[in-house]
């Protein structure tokens, strides 16, 4: 996509205004290689753009790209598959997936992922009704289908579908998790502080866990149980940017320079916009001893 884009997409309207903004005698002078370039780049996005609004045409250039590479297109074959069990087609996912070695409801769920990437949680509910009643302990799916009732903001539904998961696997820590995650949601605070650190004894290292306490102590106002989990989050690997971001600022306002200064610097290689920590330094010169690499705007 972003191939095309930069073909197609950047000269488009380049192109265009160079005809709009230029005089008269200019644009006469070169109006007709302009015009074809143009009619060369809308040509080119049609495609793109008629897949993003047909299943049928996406799924064809899918198909396309799997015909002329089927090993580097692996991904390309398998999200095919995924749309085609996410609108019932069973025979056909089979007939794509069947070099696959994973059962049929483990390419379920894959596909419910997907879905709920896509914030598609009803679709992809049906996919893991599916996986379940194939697998009825999978405990993957149904803590998943709780999370799509959350999402959905059916709260009740997403608590008995977690005690379905907890009855199926009483050790996941996610379950705990997600099932404090609707506490919370409900206002049952007491309770939902009580999964959270069920969870955290589970499993310290989940992500998951500990921004969901970061979370539920900042709302309380609890300074000192925020920063304890906050400081174990922030040195994972998968710790969410914004988190980072906030861990910065939270020794900015104490006052920490060189502490929140390492912060930022690991924020910036995780992909925090350069431009917020410059306006953070120009708000706080004192940083700016510690980050001589970034200059104020």
């Amino acid at each position: 996509d972003w191939d095309l884009f930069s073909f197609a997409g950047v000269p488009l309207p380049a192109l265009t205004y160079f005809l709009l903004l230029t005089g008269p005698k200019p644009a006469m002078r070169t109006g007709f290689v302009a015009a074809l370039c143009i009619a060369l780049s809308l040509l080119a996005l049609l495609p793109r753009a008629g897949g993003a609004v047909s299943p049928e045409i996406a799924v064809a250039h899918f198909q396309a790209y799997v015909e002329m590479d089927p090993i580097k297109n692996r991904t390309s074959s398998r999200n095919v598959a995924y749309y085609y069990l996410a609108v019932n087609d069973t025979t056909s996912a089979l007939e794509i997936l069947r070099h696959e070695d994973r059962p049929l409801q483990e390419l379920l769920y894959a596909a419910a992922v997907k879905l709920i990437d896509s914030r598609e949680y009803r679709l992809a509910l049906d996919s893991l009704q599916r996986a379940v009643r194939m697998d009825p302990m999978y405990w993957n799916a149904w803590s998943t289908m709780a999370t799509c009732y959350y999402h959905l903001k059916m709260y009740d539904s997403a608590l008995a579908y977690l005690d379905i998961a907890e009855g199926c696997n009483p050790y996941a820590a996610n379950i705990c998790a997600d099932r404090a995650a609707v506490y919370f949601e409900r206002g049952r605070f007491r309770e939902a502080e009580r999964c959270w650190l069920e969870a955290y004894a589970m499993d310290p290292s989940c992500v998951e866990t500990l921004a969901g306490l970061v979370a539920f102590y900042r709302h309380l106002k609890d300074e000192q149980c925020y920063f304890r989990y906050l400081s174990e989050l922030v040195v994972r690997d998968s710790a969410p940017l914004p988190f980072l971001r906030e861990y910065g600022d939270y020794l900015l306002a104490k006052k920490r320079y060189p502490e929140s200064a390492r912060a930022y610097e690991r924020a910036l290689r995780h992909g925090l916009d350069t431009a917020y920590v410059r306006q953070t330094v120009a708000s706080f010169p004192s940083l700016g001893r510690y980050l001589p690499a970034i200059k104020s705007p």
